[in-house]
Order: C-alpha cells, then structure tokens, then sequence
C-alpha cells in the first residue's frame, strides 16, 4: 500500500524521496492503582506520574518511538498528559513495575518520507506482529506553525491528492482544533500518532 501511495503521489507531483522511517507504539494498561514511585531516570513529572499511577485499573499507556524525532526519547501520553522521557524510563517500567503496568498491543511500522515543496508526506504500512493492519500518512507543513493556519493547507493538501478516503485528524492540546496562536509541538504531533493507534487498530 505504502508504494501504491508513493506512486499516485510521484503521479501528482515530483516528490523528493528524503528516506526511510519508523515509528513503534506500545499500549501498555494499568493492573492495579499505587502510583508510580519517582526516579531520576528522566520519567514524568510527578504531576504525570499520578496521572499514570492512580484511578481505579481503568487507565492506560502509551510509548511511542518516531525515527524522525529525538532518537534518544520517547513519547509518553495517557488520559491525562503527554511528555517526552528518556528511554530509560520505560526499561524501568519493563523491568520494576511489570505488576503495575501490562503489555497489551505493539504496532510498528514501516516507510517511506516526501518532499513536496514545503510539505514533508511520510506514509507507513502498520504491523502488529507480521499482521498488516493498514496504512498512515503524516503531512507536514513546514512553514506553518500555527495550529489555527496550518489545517485548511494541510486538508487541502491532502484532498488535492485524490487518495482514497480515510480518516483525517488534526488536534490541538485540547482536544480541538487549536486556539488562535497557539502553535505546533512535537508532542502535539505525539497526540495525534497516539489516538490514532490506540483507537484506530483496535487499542
């Protein structure tokens, strides 16, 4: 799917091929509700700890590793915040705190970046184990970061494609669409990766 995407894109455009990618994103969900003790191994703010640790089983977890970010952190959201950590952290979630936290689902996946003018497209089939459970395009907008800007340019984009109709998501802090000025993060982009996952291959 990945190069059947890439092919209608080189049809419509002439991108530039900028590389190969990843991304890894690991569900974990609580089994019980002490908190997470603290550590200095770069994990949350006590403030996010909390909100892992505590509630009654029905919380969850997500890591989530993009080659094109940061290659020494993670990204880390649950119901209630969104950090980047140290990788540290979640080896100490694997190795202490296995009877806090289960593994419930991994999704890999795997493909190819774009240049298009100033738009970076990044498309990746998604695995889980040797499954392929579909496909997932990023789109970039470099010169804008300003989240109440960069939709309709982004949407326009992407409608200008002519790809087969799937879900498109954009959201800000809160949720929406993003207040007047308030601009784009890495962690924004984490949100969006993580709620995407988790809901749309069945988290």
């Amino acid at each position: 799917m990945v190069h059947l995407l890439s092919d209608h894109l080189g049809k419509r455009h002439q991108p530039l091929y900028i590389g190969k990618w990843t991304l890894e994103h690991r569900l974990l969900r609580e089994t019980s509700s002490p908190a997470l003790p603290g550590n200095n191994t770069g994990a949350p703010s006590a403030r996010s700890q909390g909100a892992m640790g505590g509630g009654g089983g029905g919380n969850y977890m997500q890591c989530l590793d993009l080659s094109h970010h940061n290659p020494h952190k993670l990204i880390v959201s649950t119901p209630a915040s969104i950090v980047t950590v140290d990788r540290e952290f979640e080896m100490l979630v694997r190795s202490k705190l296995t009877a806090l936290w289960s593994h419930r689902q991994t999704l890999r996946g795997e493909g190819m970046a774009y240049e298009v003018d100033d738009f970076k497209v990044r498309i990746a089939n998604i695995l889980q184990g040797e499954v392929w459970k579909g496909v997932l395009v990023e789109v970039e907008y470099a010169p804008c970061g300003l989240l109440s800007a960069a939709e309709g340019v982004i949407r326009g984009f992407v409608e200008g494609l002519g790809w087969p109709a799937g879900r498109f998501t954009f959201r800000g802090r809160g949720g929406g669409r993003g207040a007047e000025g308030e601009e784009w993060s890495v962690l924004d982009t984490g949100r969006q990766y993580c709620e995407v996952l988790r809901m749309g291959w069945g988290g």
